[in-house]
């Protein structure tokens, strides 16, 4: 038997990474942003796994799924007008100040799916039985 790459575990490690990075950076930067909304769904699923269950386990994952999903995207939508200081001391009044429940709607969230994700052993190669597809 020789053993390939999972392509699932690899695009579970490249999108965790970019995940701890948002969970433990104090700054958005777009470059992480760009692909975060893009991956939280897919490591939620990873996590969870919903495929290997069946009835009414396999909805409550799935609904999982989605309610990690929302959480986030509901967090970013908490928002008010604010005052934001740069880094040279100057400050200006702005829309998109994220709120206090927002913050901590999305830190539940992020630490909630980290925490399923440390439980799930990712898996980088498989085992094939020697027949391509």
């Amino acid at each position: 038997a020789s053993s390939r790459l999972d392509p699932q575990g690899v695009a579970c490690v490249w999108f965790a990474c970019n995940f701890l990075g948002i969970v433990f950076l104090r700054t958005m930067h777009f470059q992480y942003l760009v692909w975060y909304f893009h991956t939280v769904p897919f490591l939620a699923w990873y996590a969870l796994q919903p495929e290997r269950c069946q009835g009414w386990a396999w909805t409550l994952r799935c609904a999982a799924v989605a309610g990690i999903s929302l959480a986030v995207e509901a967090s970013y939508l908490m928002t008010t007008r604010g005052e934001v200081r740069g880094p040279d001391g100057t400050s200006w009044m702005t829309d998109g100040v994220p709120t206090v429940l927002g913050s901590a709607l999305l830190q539940l969230t992020h630490f909630s799916l980290l925490a399923l994700l440390a439980r799930r052993p990712v898996s980088l190669l498989r085992e094939e039985d020697g027949k391509r597809d």
